[in-house]
């Protein structure tokens, strides 16, 4: 009967040695951490890249008007080329090689110009870039500087309807130059949030 009893209490799994201390404190629960969401830009800022948009559509009626007239601006710039001067073979040829290639390569020009200048907005809007809004100071007067020079070859005729369209886009260009600036869409784009948006002037 006694080895009995030891088989028993050797099939039995040892027992499991009792834990010395306080009781196990209950798991914790852990929030997310959270993160503050940045201010959407000033108003001041969004009109500046409406009027920046505005300015690109606009030059859309000029760039098909243009089109339909390189024949007739090459020739005006042609006589403009060799007026009052005596010009030999080769500076005729010259001249009009000049005079063909020219209206084209400023409408390209253009074209490129406000499609940079879209991208940059959007840089400037999207990761409230100063370098962007710079960028844009420079790319907008060579564009001014462009359109000014692309008037005087497209437009050798009255035109009125387009030249409004014209002197549209030109001040829509202007117009967003000047909003980017102020106390407003500085402050944002250094990400300093607390100026309020009346002070956007």
């Amino acid at each position: 009967m006694p080895r009995e009893t030891d088989d028993n209490q050797s099939d039995r799994p040892p027992a499991s040695p009792r834990r010395s201390g306080p009781p196990p404190r209950p798991p914790v629960s852990v929030k997310p951490f959270e993160v503050a969401a940045a201010p959407k830009a000033p108003t001041r800022l969004l009109i500046a890249g409406c009027l920046w948009l505005l300015s690109a559509l606009l030059a859309l009626p000029t760039v098909v008007y243009a089109q339909g007239r390189f024949d007739e601006n090459s020739a005006v710039l042609l006589e403009r080329l060799t007026k009052d001067r005596d010009n030999t073979v080769a500076e005729l040829d010259s001249a009009r090689g000049i005079a063909d290639a020219l209206p084209p390569a400023i409408l390209g020009a253009v074209l490129v110009a406000v499609v940079v200048q879209l991208g940059f907005v959007a840089l400037m809007i999207m990761k409230r870039s100063r370098g962007a809004r710079a960028a844009l100071v420079v790319f907008g007067i060579m564009t001014l500087g462009l359109l000014v020079l692309w008037h005087d070859i497209v437009f050798t005729e009255p035109a009125p309807i387009h030249q409004i369209v014209f002197a549209l886009q030109a001040v829509s260009l202007l117009a967003a130059m000047l909003a980017m600036f102020g106390d407003a869409p500085t402050a944002w784009l250094r990400g300093e949030f607390g100026v309020p948006e009346s002070s956007q002037g």
